[in-house]
């Protein structure tokens, strides 16, 4: 945050707390210890702390509540910057291959994509009620548990080949 933003948010908490004794030694003061955060950050926390209906300024608290805040302002700039790469790398070198498709996504088959895809519509209420209770005894099993449990590439095994 520039110095002129800084003396911005003071004057703006001087009329709204016109008994903070905000002199020009403790402005220079403040400003070091508040000068890393983006001004951004340090309004909001300003606007929010004043809306929450204090009565005084409890510097610490201030400073507490810009630290997170600016921790969770980069963490949402860093999110965004790596989905933004991922989309970029995407771009410059999509699969090519549905093979090379499904290794990204983390399958190693198209029959193993289906039946995690399956499972997800199952639990989010996406299938019809015949698939739902095609895919009931499947619900909580791992792709090979499945597998091994008789579930073949579509929705599951046919009712009338279920083996006992």
């Amino acid at each position: 945050m520039t110095k002129d933003e800084f003396i911005y948010w003071t004057s703006w908490l001087k009329v709204r707390w016109p008994n903070a004794q905000l002199g020009e030694y403790t402005v220079k003061s403040l400003y070091k210890d508040f000068e890393i955060f983006d001004d951004d950050v340090f309004g909001k926390v300003l606007l929010d702390y004043f809306d929450s209906g204090n009565e005084f300024l409890d510097w610490s608290k201030i400073k507490r509540l810009c630290k997170e805040f600016q921790t969770q302002s980069f963490s949402e700039k860093a999110q965004q910057i790596r989905e933004q790469k991922a989309l970029e790398d995407k771009k410059q070198d999509p699969p090519s291959s549905l093979q090379s498709y499904l290794k990204m996504l983390g399958y190693k088959t198209f029959a193993e994509a289906v039946f995690y895809k399956t499972k997800d519509l199952y639990k989010y209420g996406g299938l019809r009620d015949w698939q739902r209770k095609l895919f009931e005894p499947f619900k909580d099993l791992s792709y090979d548990e499945a597998k091994t449990k008789g579930w073949r590439y579509g929705i599951g095994v046919e009712i009338d080949d279920r083996r006992y």
